[in-house]
């Protein structure tokens, strides 16, 4: 069951030296990546007037559904047209390895075979090499007696996009699409893998912000995206919220207002971890609708377009993967 995982051995849960320093050897030195994990930004600046979909729902009693119920599992049949977050098993396992080395060896074959991008075009399309040699250096980083930890160059992450001009079966085997995602080359988006090095905030997609950044919803353009997130290794940690429970920026829809009310205090807080639990308390709140999950290999997490949600790494070496697909645009006057 998502969020109650056992806890991975120590080979799983710790990128060794040997490993990290060989991953570094065998790549080129090329430093600096830009690579992005997040929601990317909208190519317009649309009002908040598509919130109302979200207290349509409230009134209706869609969000009750999670009010300290657990999470329902995914349906098939229902499939993306869920409001509310779903939790199922992955249906093809993991084929990238459970060590740093391996994954790097699984990512840099994939690229020669042409799966991933490499044009350059986007973040997520670098140089396979170049950005796993990035990883393969924080984990080093991480490594050093004593401080490595502590410094932030010890974390890392990036995204890896898969090129979709593939056949949509071969995609939706790529990514683990579950059972009823109905893949289309027309609506799918942001396919690819996800790879965390460390447990800092470079790790996640805050990146040198607050931790508080991570707290998203998935957007492309001036649409919506539905998303599912298959943990391959080791685990995640995903804060969530129903639509309505965080108020967004004005003309970023997308990104909270860390001005509201409820996340003013948060955001002021200079602590990284005690900014992260008051965030996780926030979501645990009885008259809140959100909740905690820990995301373990071998499970997945439906998110519905509108949802936020804030992931971070609970172990050095994290691998997420998973189909997403633009929802309704934000501003449709249908609910």
């Amino acid at each position: 069951m998502v969020g109650e995982c056992s806890q991975p051995s120590a080979r799983h849960r710790k990128v060794s030296t040997g490993v990290a320093v060989a991953a570094v050897t065998v790549l080129s030195l090329h430093w600096k990546s830009s690579c992005l994990v997040g929601p990317q930004a909208a190519s317009t600046q649309p009002s908040l007037r598509g919130e109302h979909r979200f207290h349509d729902e409230r009134r209706r009693g869609v969000y009750k559904s999670i009010d300290g119920k657990g999470w329902p599992s995914w349906d098939a049949v229902e499939g993306t047209s869920a409001r509310t977050p779903r939790i199922g098993s992955v249906a093809h396992a993991w084929q990238g390895g459970s060590t740093f080395l391996e994954v790097s060896q699984f990512l840099i074959s994939e690229a020669e075979r042409g799966v991933l991008r490499q044009d350059r075009r986007e973040p997520g399309t670098e140089l396979v090499y170049e950005r796993v040699f990035d990883g393969g250096w924080a984990a080093c980083i991480g490594k050093v007696p004593f401080l490595g930890g502590l410094l932030s160059a010890s974390s890392w992450s990036c995204k890896f996009l898969i090129n979709q001009d593939r056949e949509v079966d071969e995609l939706s085997r790529i990514v683990s699409a579950p059972a009823g995602w109905a893949l289309e080359h027309s609506s799918a988006i942001f396919l690819g893998h996800i790879v965390s090095v460390g447990v800092g905030s470079r790790a996640t997609i805050a990146k040198e912000g607050s931790i508080l950044r991570t707290l998203h919803r998935d957007w492309r353009g001036t649409h919506m995206v539905d998303s599912v997130l298959n943990g391959c290794v080791g685990r995640k940690r995903v804060i969530i919220f129903a639509p309505d429970e965080i108020a967004p920026r004005e003309g970023a829809p997308w990104a909270p207002n860390f001005d509201s009310e409820r996340l003013r205090g948060l955001h002021e807080l200079e602590e990284e971890g005690e900014a992260w639990r008051g965030l996780e308390a926030l979501a645990k709140r009885h008259d809140v609708s959100g909740g905690v999950i820990d995301l373990c290999p071998g499970e997945f997490l439906f998110m519905p377009h509108g949802w936020w949600h804030a992931l971070r790494p609970l172990d050095d070496l994290t691998v997420l993967t998973g189909p997403s697909k633009l929802g309704p645009a934000y501003d449709a006057d249908e609910a």
